[in-house]
C-alpha cells in the first residue's frame, strides 16, 4: 500500500495519478473514483462497504472504519491522506519539497495517531491528532472477555469472506496466533490454503524499492516473513497484530505495571515458566533504555492508558503489498480494550500465557492446542515436525 504525494511523479513507482495540482505515485492495486467532495485514489479493505464509505466521506472528519486501507482524497483546495482507524504505517514528510510518502524515509516521521493533509495553494502540511478513547469500568472475567472477542472475530471473518473473493493463503508457524487463525478460518467455513513456502514474486516496484521496503518496516520484518504474489490478486491471512492487540508486547506490559504499581521485574520472574517469558525478558533487556524513557511520563492511570494505545498503534506491521492483501482479523483496537477491562491478574496472565487466545482455541478446536510451540517463537525439530504435519494438512 505504498504511495508518494509530490510535485512530480516518482519513476520508482509503476502507477501514476494526478489529484489537484499534486502527483501521486503508487504501487499496484490502487483504484480511482469520484466522490462527493472530489477525486479519490484508494487501496485496501474495510469491514464496511469501502467504496460507498469513501464516496460519501468528508476527509476533514476523523471517524473512519476498521480495516486496512488508505485513500488519498481531495476536498476544496486540499489533499488528504485518509486511513482506517488504526493506520499501520508511518508517513515520512519532506516539507521543503512537499513530499508525503510511506516508502522513502525523510527527517519528519508522522505516526498513526496523526493524520495529514496538504494545502494545494500554500503547500502547508496540516497535522491532526486523534486520541484513542478508553475508560476502565467494572472488571470483566477472562471467560466473558474471550467470548466477546470471539464474537467480534467471527463477525469480521464472516464479513471478509463474503466481501473479498481473492484466494486466501495462511502461513503456519506453530505459534498461538497463526494456529488460532487457522482454527478461526475453519470454524467460519472459509476456503484457504496453508502454505509451507516463502514466495516473493519480482515486480518492477519490488525490484526498484526492495531496500526501502526492508528499511521502513521494523526488524526487517518484510524480508523475514513477508510474501508477495505480485500482480496476482491474493490474500495473505496472517497472525500479525496479535501481540499488539491482545496486549502481549513488552512495552505496553511495562507501562501497565508502572501505572498499576506492580514491579514489572518481579511480575516477569513470577511467570518464568510461561509461554512469553523468554521473549519478553529478551526484549526488555535489549531495550531497557527505551523502556525507561517511556515509563518516566506515566503518572496516573489516564496517562498510562494513553501511552499503551499510542504504543500499540505505532507498532507497525507489513501492509498490503502490490496485489497481495495482508489481512489479519486481529488488527482491531477493540480487542485491546476488551483485554484491559479484565482484572490486573488476568491481564498479566494473558500477557504471559496468551490465555485469552488459548481459551478461544479451546472452545472452537481444542485439538490444535497440542501443536502450539512450548514458548513463543521457539521450537526444536520435534515440535516443528508436529505442527507442520498437522497444520499444513488442515
Amino acid at each position: 500500500m505504498y504511495f508518494e504525494i509530490a510535485k512530480k511523479f516518482n519513476i520508482n513507482f509503476p502507477k501514476f495519478y494526478e489529484i489537484k495540482n499534486f502527483c501521486v505515485s503508487t504501487d499496484l492495486g490502487w483504484k480511482r473514483m469520484n466522490g462527493r467532495y472530489g477525486d479519490i485514489i484508494y487501496k485496501g479493505y474495510a469491514y464496511v462497504d469501502l467504496e460507498a464509505f469513501l464516496k460519501n466521506h468528508d476527509p476533514g472528519t476523523a471517524e473512519t472504519p476498521r480495516g486496512s486501507f488508505t485513500a488519498i482524497m481531495s476536498k476544496d483546495n486540499k489533499v488528504y491522506i485518509v486511513s482506517d482507524n488504526s493506520r499501520q504505517y508511518p508517513i515520512f514528510v519532506n516539507p521543503k519539497d512537499r513530499i508525503l510518502t510511506n516508502l522513502t524515509k525523510h527527517d519528519t516521521v508522522v505516526y498513526a495517531d496523526v493524520s495529514l493533509c496538504i494545502d494545494c495553494g500554500s503547500g502547508e502540511i496540516e497535522k491532526h491528532y486523534h486520541e484513542t478513547l478508553f475508560e476502565k469500568k467494572v472488571d470483566v472475567s477472562l471467560t466473558d472477555t474471550s467470548s466477546m472477542i470471539l464474537q467480534t472475530l467471527n463477525s469480521d471473518i464472516s464479513y471478509f469472506k463474503n466481501t473479498y473473493k481473492n484466494p486466501i493463503k495462511v502461513i503456519p508457524t506453530g505459534g498461538i496466533d497463526s494456529t488460532l487463525l487457522i482454527a478461526l478460518l475453519k470454524h467460519n467455513n472459509v476456503d484457504f490454503e496453508v502454505i509451507d513456502y516463502e514466495y516473493k514474486k519480482w515486480t518492477y516496484f519490488y525490484k526498484k524499492n526492495r531496500k526501502e521496503v526492508d528499511e521502513n518496516i521494523p526488524s526487517r520484518m518484510f524480508m523475514k516473513v513477508g510474501h508477495s504474489w505480485g500482480e496476482q490478486p491474493t490474500t495473505l491471512a496472517n497472525g500479525w497484530h496479535a501481540d499488539q492487540h491482545f496486549f502481549r508486547l513488552y512495552l505496553p506490559f511495562i507501562v501497565f505495571c508502572k501505572m498499576k504499581s506492580h514491579d514489572f521485574k518481579e511480575t516477569l520472574e513470577a511467570n518464568k515458566d510461561s509461554y512469553s517469558y523468554d521473549k519478553l525478558k529478551h526484549k526488555i533487556g535489549e531495550r531497557m533504555q527505551d523502556s525507561s524513557s517511556v515509563i518516566d511520563g506515566i503518572v496516573d492511570l489516564e496517562s498510562g492508558y494513553n501511552k499503551i494505545f499510542e504504543i500499540i498503534r505505532a507498532s507497525f506491521q507489513p501492509w498490503t503489498f502490490e496485489q497481495t492483501m495482508y489481512w489479519s482479523p486481529y488488527k482491531n483496537i477493540a480487542i485491546t480494550k476488551h483485554i484491559l477491562q479484565m482484572n490486573d491478574d488476568d491481564v498479566i496472565k494473558n500477557t504471559m500465557e496468551a490465555s485469552v487466545q488459548r481459551h478461544i482455541l479451546e472452545q472452537i478446536d481444542p485439538n490444535l492446542l497440542d501443536v502450539i510451540t512450548p514458548t513463543k517463537n521457539e521450537f526444536d525439530k520435534t515440535v516443528y515436525d508436529r505442527f507442520t504435519k498437522t497444520l499444513t494438512n488442515y
